[in-house]
C-alpha cells in the first residue's frame, strides 16, 4: 500500500460510490427505463478501479516517470469517459426533477429569469465568443497541469493531476444524487445566444453530450476555479490568464444558459473547500 497514492484513492472511493448507486437503482428502475444500462455503467467503473492496480505496481518496479505517466493517462482518458457514461444511470438512479428546485430558487431571487438582461446587454459577436469559450472548458484544467509539470517540476504536476480529478469525480457523485437538466433544456430559447452564426457549435455541444442531467453542481465553475488556483497554488507563471479564463467560463455558464445560479453558486462553494480537503488528502502522500 505504500505506493498506492492518493489519486488512486480518489478512484476507488468515487468508482465504489458509483457502483454502489447503480446497484441500488437496479431493481426499481431497470426494467422501464430504455436509457438505464447499470450492467455496462457497473462494467466501466470496475474497469477503471481495477486500473488503479498498475501506476502503485509501477512506482513498486522503480518506474515512478511511467507511473506519473499512466496516472496522467488514465484521468486524462477516465475523467470524460466516466461522465459521459452518467447517461447509463442519470436521472434514473434517482428520478427527481431537481431542475424546478433550482428554477424556483432562480426566480425566488430575482424574480424573472436573471440572465436574460445579462443577454440583451450584450452584442451577438460577444455572445458568441462566450460560447466558444465555455466549448474550450476542458482546456483550462489541462493547461493548469501543463502549467505545473514544466515550471515546478514532477511532483508538483502529480498533486495538481490529483486535486483536479478529484474535484472532477467528487462533482460527478453529485450528478448522482441530484441529477439537474439545466435552462437551455428546461425552456430553451427559439434562437441560441450567440445568435444564427454560433447556433451550429451550440447545437453541436448539446448533442455531443451524452448526459444532459449534470447542472448541479456547476462543474464548469468548480473545476474553472480549483484549475486557476491550483496554477496560483504552485506560483505559475501565466496563472492570471487562467484566472481571466476561468472567470469567463462562470459568465458564459449563465449567460448562455447552461446552468441555474444555484448551481454556480454550490459550485464555486465546493471549489473553496475542495482546494483545502484536498491538500490536507495529498499530505498522506508526502508523509509516506
Amino acid at each position: 500500500m505504500r505506493h498506492v497514492s492518493t489519486l488512486e484513492r480518489f478512484w476507488l472511493a468515487y468508482c465504489a460510490c458509483a457502483i454502489t448507486a447503480a446497484v441500488i437503482a437496479w431493481p426499481d428502475t431497470g426494467s422501464h427505463c430504455a436509457m438505464f444500462r447499470p450492467g455496462w455503467f457497473v462494467a466501466l467503473h470496475l474497469g477503471f478501479a481495477a486500473l488503479q492496480v498498475l501506476p502503485p505496481w509501477l512506482q513498486w518496479r522503480g518506474s515512478p516517470h511511467a507511473a506519473r505517466v499512466l496516472r496522467a493517462a488514465v484521468a486524462l482518458v477516465g475523467v470524460p469517459a466516466v461522465f459521459s457514461a452518467m447517461c447509463m444511470a442519470l436521472p434514473h438512479a434517482h428520478p427527481e426533477a431537481f431542475e424546478i428546485t433550482w428554477m424556483q430558487f432562480d426566480h425566488a431571487l430575482f424574480g424573472v429569469d436573471p440572465t436574460a438582461a445579462m443577454r440583451l446587454s450584450q452584442g451577438e459577436v460577444a455572445l458568441a465568443a462566450l460560447q466558444v469559450i465555455y466549448a474550450g472548458f476542458y482546456a483550462l484544467p489541462i493547461c493548469a497541469c501543463v502549467l505545473v509539470l514544466l515550471q515546478r517540476g514532477g511532483p508538483a504536476f502529480d498533486q495538481a493531476v490529483a486535486v483536479i480529478t478529484g474535484g472532477f469525480l467528487l462533482s460527478y457523485l453529485l450528478y448522482l444524487w441530484f441529477p439537474t437538466l439545466g435552462p437551455k433544456d428546461v425552456a430553451p430559447l427559439p434562437v441560441p445566444p450567440g445568435g444564427v452564426i454560433f447556433a451550429g457549435l451550440h447545437t453541436m455541444l448539446h448533442e455531443a453530450e451524452a448526459n444532459h442531467w449534470d447542472c448541479f453542481p456547476s462543474g464548469h465553475t468548480m473545476m474553472s476555479l480549483v484549475g486557476a488556483a491550483v496554477a496560483s497554488q504552485h506560483r505559475c507563471k501565466g496563472a492570471r490568464w487562467l484566472w481571466v479564463f476561468a472567470l469567463a467560463i462562470v459568465v458564459s455558464t449563465l449567460v448562455l444558459r447552461y446552468h441555474w445560479v444555484a448551481d454556480v453558486l454550490v459550485g464555486a462553494a465546493l471549489a473553496a473547500l475542495w482546494l483545502p480537503a484536498s491538500r490536507l488528502l495529498l499530505e498522506s502522500d508526502a508523509s509516506r
